[in-house]
C-alpha cells in the first residue's frame, strides 16, 4: 500500500475509472465481458434529478465518487432519505479520505438492481 501511495499509480486515470462506481462498470466489462456487475438503473448528476427523480421499489443507492456510503430500498414501502442523498453530491470524498484516486471524480449518484 505504501509503495501504490509513493509511486504515483493512485494518479493514473485507470485508477480514477476503477474508483468511479459508474465507470468501474465498463472497466469491467472491457475485461472480462457482461453481467458481472449489478445493473445501473439510473445515473444521477444534481440536487434537482435526485430530488425529481422516482426511485424504483427495491434499489441500491451510492454515490460514485466515495466510499462506504449506500442506502438499501428493499421495498417500496421504505422512505428514500432524499437529503442524505443529495449532500453526497455536496461531499469532495477526497478532501474526506485524502486518496488521490477520487480527486477528480465527478459526483454523482448511482442506483443500482439490488442483488
Amino acid at each position: 500500500l505504501l509503495r501504490i501511495k509513493l509511486c504515483g499509480e493512485l494518479d493514473t486515470e485507470v485508477r480514477a475509472r476503477i474508483s468511479d462506481k459508474e465507470w468501474v462498470k465498463d472497466y469491467v466489462r472491457e475485461r472480462i465481458g457482461d453481467g458481472h456487475a449489478p445493473k445501473t438503473l439510473a445515473v444521477l448528476r444534481s440536487q434537482a434529478e435526485v430530488r425529481d427523480f422516482d426511485f424504483p421499489p427495491v434499489c441500491v443507492i451510492k454515490p460514485t465518487h466515495a466510499s462506504g456510503r449506500y442506502l438499501l430500498r428493499r421495498d417500496a414501502s421504505a422512505p428514500i432519505d432524499r437529503p442524505q442523498i443529495m449532500s453526497w453530491l455536496d461531499e469532495d470524498f477526497y478532501l474526506v479520505s485524502r486518496e488521490r484516486n477520487y480527486r477528480r471524480l465527478e459526483r454523482k449518484v448511482i442506483v443500482e438492481e439490488f442483488i
